[in-house]
């Protein structure tokens, strides 16, 4: 799946218009780069066969004191961004979380990839 990922965002990138709302609110400001970046060096750390959009993923990727991850389709001629969050920091605020938080907070408890300050 992560070869057909990099191949497809190569190509184009897609960002549906959900995708722009959610990285161009003023909490996130998700840059493109920032996407490309997550797309190609961050992990799969859920995988989502029998979307309805066609097989779909969810990737994580940390760097500094952003963690962010990208809800995504790879196409054949294209790459589908669906939506992006980053995280900088859980708070109750955040409450209650949509599934996709809840899997990367779950991952990084799992896993203890990320640097603590961006779980604080």
């Amino acid at each position: 799946m992560k070869h057909k990922i990099i191949s497809s965002a190569n190509k184009k990138i897609l960002f549906l218009p959900h995708a722009i709302k959610q990285i161009s609110r003023p909490d996130r400001m998700i840059t493109a780069d920032e996407i490309r970046e997550a797309i190609l060096l961050g992990e799969i750390i859920e995988g989502y066969p029998e979307d309805q959009r066609g097989e779909s993923c969810l990737i994580l990727h940390a760097k500094q004191d952003r963690v962010k991850h990208v809800v995504c389709s790879p196409k054949t001629e294209y790459f589908e961004l669906i939506k992006s969050k980053a995280i900088k920091g859980i708070s109750k605020k955040m409450r209650p979380l949509n599934k996709n938080t809840r899997a990367v907070l779950d991952y990084l408890k799992i896993t203890n990839n990320a640097k603590k300050p961006c779980l604080a």
